[in-house]
């Protein structure tokens, strides 16, 4: 395992991020970039829910849920055929569609 950004030298911790991994270190998401240097892979999401966890959240039906997806607004993860929502991308669809009230 490693250390985090301590195991490369004069690289403070935000700059160790990358979306380009080269090759992976000990199966976590660090990866090493062109120059060898440890990055982490933002494109691994922290947290995946299946469609009646998001369901469940939304507090709607999973019906209404896979229509999300096939409308193409809530991005999905396909794994060995079933499919996952990463959090964020949850979270990014709630964002854009809330609303105040004046």
């Amino acid at each position: 395992m490693h250390g985090g950004s301590d195991d490369v030298p004069g690289v403070a911790e935000a700059e160790v991020v990358s979306v380009l991994p080269r090759g992976t270190c000990c199966g976590c998401r660090t990866t090493t970039d062109l120059a060898g240097a440890l990055v982490t892979d933002a494109r691994i999401p922290a947290e995946v829910l299946t469609i009646p966890q998001v369901a469940d959240r939304l507090k709607v039906s999973r019906n209404t849920v896979y229509r999300l997806i096939s409308d193409g607004d809530l991005p999905v993860v396909e794994v060995r055929g079933k499919s996952r929502v990463a959090e964020a991308d949850l979270q990014q669809y709630i964002d854009r569609n809330t609303r105040t009230v004046a």
